[in-house]
This record gives C-alpha cells, sequence and structure tokens, in this order.
C-alpha cells in the first residue's frame, strides 16, 4: 500500500519485522502515551485503508491502526496467555490460561518521545 507514510523508514519493516511486531489486531492494552500518540494517525489513516479494503471488511482499521504504529516506530510484543481465537465458542477460549504477571514488571507512566 502506498500513500500513508512512505518517506518513513520505521514503515518499511522488513517482512519478519512486519510479522513480528505488526501482524496483530487491535490493542486490547496500551499506555496512555501510546494512545494519545497513535490515535490521530490511526484517525488519519483509516479513510484511505477503507479504499484499500473496502467495506464489509472488517481489516480496514486494523491496517490503519497497524501503520499508524509503524509510524512511530511502535513495536508490539505478544503476550500469549491474552490471545483469543475469534473461532472459539466460550468453552474453547483461553481463560483457564490468562496470566496478568506482565502487569507487576511494566513500567509505570514512561515519557514517549516527539516526533
Amino acid at each position: 500500500w502506498k500513500g500513508f507514510c512512505d518517506d518513513r523508514e520505521s514503515c518499511k519493516p522488513t517482512d519478519r519485522d512486519a510479522w513480528k511486531y505488526y501482524s496483530v489486531g487491535p490493542p486490547y492494552i496500551m499506555h496512555k502515551n501510546d494512545w494519545a500518540k497513535v490515535c490521530p494517525k490511526w484517525v488519519e489513516y483509516s479513510p484511505l485503508a477503507l479504499e484499500f479494503e473496502p467495506q464489509p471488511s472488517i481489516l480496514a482499521e486494523m491496517y490503519s491502526y497497524v501503520i499508524a504504529c509503524a509510524y512511530y516506530d511502535l513495536k508490539h510484543q505478544y503476550l500469549f496467555s491474552m490471545l483469543s481465537d475469534p473461532g472459539s465458542s466460550g468453552s474453547m477460549e483461553n481463560v483457564d490460561n490468562l496470566n496478568f504477571g506482565f502487569i507487576a514488571n511494566a513500567q509505570k507512566d514512561v515519557p514517549i518521545n516527539d516526533e
């Protein structure tokens, strides 16, 4: 896709890094500073993403989100204990293995870098 953040090096990840850091769905947990930084670009990129992935697809918002994250070089870390499977039923969900231990290790109020 062209026309999003073509001039930024962070928007040109290798295939390996794209899968590792940006192959994500909607964010469930994100620091408030990251939300404040990413949301304006996410909103900006959403209309163009809909041109590439028109409705009734539900993927355009996910794509515009991860492109906005790439714009700021905001990489994601999978928490496999927190993954859900939209194809599963309530009895198949990963609820028995949810682990919130990562919260104890989270940094509080980490400053964000301005552009």
